[in-house]
């Protein structure tokens, strides 16, 4: 994709994007260095600018409220925004209202077609520490299915696994 792209009010310059599909080994890192998704780049400024206000109040500042606040915002500037659904999860969470936790990453992992694995690992955790292995056995392995690197997801299977007497595959 090759774009002219005006910079507050600067002459235009030239921007050239290319995308291609990389299949790292086991341990290797893409690129050299932060890797954006084109789904990323179709997210409204306001839409990432009350994502970030949200993180920032609820992991900086502990203000709950105010994160929330923030990540609503976030979906209505961007309706599609599921990684929003699961901050407010997470937030929901840390505010003891485990229901509204699972309302919110059920939401972010439907409206991601199962194709967010932060959602999937976290409820998976969730659900674990709750002692249901068989809810969270099915989604840990969906995460690993997208991300197998991610060790966050590794673990919550093996943690499932080892809670359904799978002791075997889980050490696996």
């Amino acid at each position: 994709l090759q774009e002219q792209v005006s910079v507050g009010g600067r002459p235009p310059i030239a921007l050239q994007l290319t995308l291609r599909r990389e299949t790292p080994s086991l341990g290797d890192k893409v690129g050299n260095g932060v890797t954006v998704s084109a789904r990323e780049l179709t997210i409204p400024r306001r839409a990432r600018e009350a994502m970030e206000r949200g993180l920032s109040l609820a992991n900086d500042k502990s203000d709950y409220a105010g994160s929330l606040a923030q990540f609503q915002r976030a979906v209505r500037e961007y309706p599609d925004y599921y990684e929003a659904y699961m901050q407010m999860g997470m937030v929901y969470l840390k505010m003891g209202n485990a229901a509204k936790f699972e309302e919110m990453l059920r939401t972010s992992i439907d409206m991601s077609r199962h194709k967010y694995p932060d959602a999937l690992f976290n409820l998976a955790f969730v659900y674990s520490n709750q002692k249901r292995f068989a809810d969270a056995e099915p989604l840990a392995r969906e995460a690993v299915k997208l991300s197998p690197s991610s060790w966050e997801a590794n673990l919550e299977l093996a943690r499932a696994l080892h809670g359904l007497d799978q002791s075997a595959e889980a050490e696996a």
